[in-house]
């Protein structure tokens, strides 16, 4: 305590009339201060105690504070003994000094063990562990004893050594904590490590000011202090962490990429980098091992970015579903390179080691900042992220495709060599050399053919393989030794066993994949395959196969034999070089799924390949045609005027309508296509492709198919609405800011009252002010922040309609879900909270399927609205007669209501076709006694007409737009007549 108890205590017992008001205010004030912290740490650790998380360190951690809180108690009580203000025997004041450093001798010993679980140390909890701290804490009290000793024998009277023995333990586990923090390994755990090391700060500074102002009560203030700001910074972290992953989430990124931004703006950030990192197929893993096995690929993704962050020092963070971030600051374009393929190895590395059922393998895309804006940096990391998708997905179809194309050639081949073998006495190999390497040697440039006669060990391999086997002949007499030395020494071992299973007659055939030393001394990947041949008399006679090189790209596409992607980057970096300019159009073909589920892949592969040679036909000159991912294809030339690639366009759309040969009938294709052209041009091939490949998206989803050229103008738009979501995105995560709702109502058929309403989401911003809903739900219902948004709609649709019911007894309100929202396994019994916590009675729930949803899994959907239909919610089919929602839905699903979709009340009064279709839509949902709703009512002489067909409920400007919530009250009670 730093407090000279006996000298003190003379003073004011010598002046203790003199004095008396002086001790009261002074007591009060020392009290006053106590009960300021006894209130810190009684809110702590009643929060801890509400908790649900009762892990070691939390406990140790409310253990610091209740023992905290009975020093301050003791503290006060020793206080007002020693001003006067009460005079017990000394023998009380001395034992109430021992319990008080007994006190915060626990108190230190516990957040001695709070912070060595937190550094997760194992040491704390074996037995030498428990024996050490044992021995330790004895010694300290010794210690403290002794010291108190000699006080209590006058030798001495200060009582500062006594606290600083106590506070031991917490001194040492807070400067363990504080060296670890500058640990290259404990680099994402820095912040947490001086977090602890805080802890200790303020008790040992208010404890030497406590020695010099005894009057007041520092050192347990400090103590408090302490504690306190551990707790504050803990609850920061925890807002700024991903839960399952440890690492930073999206909200604490946007706030460091926004510094990082804005602190080096003037430098033109020529040196930092962001990769966005994609966890392959985590859906599929999902799906076929499990949600938990699929978290536990992404914590095995999460560790490796954290290993490799203390090696490396770059900044990670969870950014989506299945999204990781670093950014990197470095001058050296090879160390970004180096750190992508780092992660590219670490990830599947760590994926092992943890023995994770589901293969790991990620994708990533990475964008240097040139001064653009966050969003804009952003949007082209992800948009290298697509870039490297469809590489990667392209390489590895036509990896597989090739790969099994050349091993059903090898077998056929090695079977007629043993057709061979059986009608004759003596191999013909010369006869087998004619056919085998003709055929198979030209199929690829990666792929390595070789024939062995295992009793002369002489060796015939293809052309293409001289350079990577180091010889100048087809025949090598060498060729196990040679191949041997070749091999990775880590996978020798495994080669062998595998050579020696074939050999010995326990295999059919060898496979194996492994690394071997190109002519450049660098390991790369293969996969061999081959199989013994044996002669009359059974003994193995000959040993063919291939070698598969991954190490190098094929040029030409495996299915439509036109040149691919690699290629395609590569002429065009050609044009860019010669010419600085450069036309591109990609053309993609739409609903090609149809085709595949009608058809079969293999027919779908047939289709387009028997399409690419259509456009072979179409090219000439400097026009090149190449097959890019899916059923896009691209074509290039050095340039050409907007007139030249339209009637490009034009031709090879003529040619799919016109229909592609399958067997011996046709089928017709529908395609879509953007273009962009490019003079003076001196950037990448891939920036032309990405730009083309976006005016594709606009054709295929907003133009219905007609051609679009990238203009300055879209790239402004798209950035500028990439700005806007970025900002919708960090008002989803504070609370939902600057989001309201309208309702429009939803109106009897029969008498025009209203009955219920719809609730529509609106945003409104300083900057942007209000954005129509277009321009930002369709990005919302693909983002995973629209989970929260979506309960957010509906909790505040049904406050809003608990009100409204007040007037309409029977009043109902329909909520529009995303895809994602009915996905979350936790959004059935979130919706049955809800439902329960605001007693809203569930039948007047009503949940819309936008058009999103109604592209999930029949089955799944299926499910969902039968679980909500068995607890009383019901479903409405939105939009019905448009897209996805079909009739075949209707009967399939379900569902309660249909509401026909106001493209189809347009014009419905002069259109006859248009009558008869709701027509037929409403005697069907009145034959099933289903509810109907037909929206775009726009005016009453409408509404009049389509009574005839039988409606149920109208929606639409007739009877009013969509309001807020007190406009709609109005509304209610202008009906109603209420006040």
């Amino acid at each position: 305590m730093g407090r000279n108890f006996d000298s003190l205590a003379v003073r004011m017992s010598g002046q203790h009339e003199e004095s008396i008001m002086s001790s009261i205010v002074i007591g009060t004030l020392y009290g006053q201060m106590n009960f300021m912290c006894l209130l810190i740490l009684g809110v702590i650790c009643f929060r801890f105690m509400k908790s649900d998380d009762k892990t070691y360190s939390n406990n140790q951690f409310l253990a610091v504070g209740m023992l905290t809180a009975a020093a301050v108690v003791v503290d006060y009580i020793i206080a007002i003994i020693v001003y006067g203000l009460w005079e017990p025997q000394k023998l009380v004041l001395d034992t109430f000094t021992v319990i008080y450093f007994i006190l915060i001798a626990l108190l230190s010993h516990h957040w001695f063990l709070c912070c060595e679980a937190e550094q997760q140390s194992v040491f704390i909890r074996l037995k030498s562990g428990r024996i050490v701290r044992t021995a330790a804490q004895a010694a300290i009290c010794i210690m403290m004893i002794t010291v108190m000793y000699l006080k209590w024998t006058s030798l001495r009277n200060e009582m500062i050594t006594e606290a600083v023995i106590a506070f031991i333990p917490a001194i040492y586990s807070c400067i363990r904590a504080f060296y670890k923090s500058f640990l290259p390994e404990n680099y994402v755990n820095r912040d947490k490590y001086r977090r602890m090391a805080s802890f200790a700060v303020l008790p040992v500074i208010m404890l030497f000011i406590q020695y010099f102002t005894p009057m007041l009560p520092s050192f347990v203030c400090g103590v408090t202090l302490g504690y306190m700001l551990v707790y504050s910074n803990s609850q920061k972290s925890l807002i700024s962490t991903d839960l399952l992953t440890g690492i930073n989430n999206r909200s604490a990124f946007d706030k460091y990429i926004s510094a990082k931004v804005r602190v080096g703006a003037g430098s033109g950030h020529s040196k930092l980098y962001l990769y966005v990192i994609d966890v392959d197929d985590l859906k599929s893993i999902n799906k076929e091992y499990g949600p938990l096995e699929g978290d536990k690929v992404l914590v095995a993704t999460a560790f490796a970015l954290k290993a490799l962050a203390a090696e490396y020092d770059f900044y990670i963070a969870r950014f989506g579903a299945d999204e990781f971030v670093v950014v990197f600051d470095t001058t050296s374009g090879n160390m970004m390179q180096l750190i992508r393929k780092r992660i590219e190895e670490r990830v599947p590395e760590t994926a092992q080691n943890m023995q994770l059922e589901a293969p790991v393998t990620v994708t990533i895309g990475v964008a240097k900042y040139t001064g653009q804006s966050m969003p804009a940096w952003i949007a082209e990391a992800h948009m290298a992220l697509e870039n490297a998708r469809t590489l990667k997905e392209e390489k590895g179809r036509s990896e597989n495709e090739l790969q099994k194309e050349l091993f059903d050639a090898t077998d056929m081949l090695l079977s007629e060599a043993e057709v061979r073998h059986e009608s004759s006495d003596e191999l013909d190999l010369d006869g087998l050399d004619e056919k085998l390497f003709p055929v198979l040697s030209e199929a690829s440039q990666r792929i390595y053919m070789f024939v062995t006669n295992m009793e002369t060990n002489v060796t015939r391999w293809s052309k293409n393989a001289f350079g990577f086997m180091g010889i100048d002949s087809e025949y090598d007499l060498n060729t196990e030794d040679r191949w041997k030395s070749k091999i990775h020494p880590d996978d020798l071992m495994m080669y062998q066993k595998e050579v020696d299973a074939v050999y010995s007659g326990k295999k059919d055939a060898f496979h194996l994949t492994y690394r071997v030393r190109d002519e450049d001394g660098v390991f790369v990947s293969c996969t061999g395959h081959g199989r013994i041949i044996k002669g009359v008399d059974g003994s193995p006679d000959i040993f063919a196969g291939s070698i598969l090189n991954h190490g190098i790209s094929d040029s030409v596409d495996s299915v439509t034999n036109l040149w691919n992607m690699k290629m395609l980057g590569s002429c065009l970096n050609d044009y860019i070089f010669r010419y600085e300019s450069a036309a591109v159009l990609i053309i993609g073909i739409t609903k090609y799924g149809h085709i595949n589920d009608t058809y079969g892949y293999e027919l779908g592969n047939e289709v387009l390949k028997n399409y690419g040679d259509e456009l072979l036909k179409v090219v000439s000159g400097d026009l090149y045609v190449f097959r890019m991912d899916g059923t896009k294809f691209a074509f290039i030339k050095p340039y050409a005027e907007h007139d030249e690639i339209s009637e490009l366009y034009l031709k090879v759309k003529k040619v799919a309508e016109a229909g592609v040969k399958l067997g011996d009938g046709m089928v017709q294709l529908r395609l879509a296509g953007g273009a962009v052209t490019a003079k003076n041009y001196s950037g990448t091939p891939y920036n032309l492709l990405n730009s083309a490949t976006y005016a594709l998206s606009i054709s295929k989803h907003e133009k219905h198919g007609d051609l679009v050229f990238f203009d300055s103008t879209i790239i402004h738009d798209n950035m500028k609405n990439m700005e806007q979501i970025a900002e919708i995105h960090k008002s989803v995560m504070d609370g939902c800011k600057g989001f309201f709702l309208c309702y429009q109502p939803i109106v009897s058929a029969t008498d025009g009252r209203i009955v219920g309403a719809e609730a529509l989401i609106r945003w409104k911003n300083e900057k942007y002010g209000l954005v129509p809903p277009d321009s930002f739900i369709p990005w919302l219902e693909e983002d995973p922040c629209i989970y929260i948004l979506g309960n957010w709609i509906i909790e505040t649709a049904l406050v809003a309609a608990k009100r409204f019911k007040k007037f309409i007894p029977g009043f109902f309100i329909n909520v529009n879900i995303a895809a994602i929202q009915l996905e979350n396994t936790a959004f059935r019994t979130d919706v049955l909270n809800m439902v329960e916590r605001l007693d809203f009675p569930k039948e007047d729930l009503w949940i819309e399927l936008t058009e999103r949803c109604k592209d999930l899994d029949h089955d799944f959907l299926k499910k969902e609205i039968s679980f909500f239909k068995e607890h009383g919610i019901q479903i409405a089919l939105d939009d019905y007669g448009t897209g996805s929602a079909s009739l075949s839905l209707a009967l399939e699903l379900p569902v309660g209501e249909i509401k026909i979709d106001r493209s189809f009340t347009k014009d419905v009064m002069e259109d006859e076709l248009k009558q008869a279709i709701v027509e037929s839509i409403l005697v069907f949902t009145g034959r099933i006694r289903m509810r109907s709703c037909i929206e775009g009512i726009e005016t009453h002489e409408m509404a009049e007409y389509l009574k005839q067909f039988g409606p149920m409920y109208y929606q639409g400007y007739a009877y009013s737009k969509p309001v807020e919530e007190e406009a709609f009250m109005a509304l209610i009670k202008e009906q109603t007549g209420a006040q």
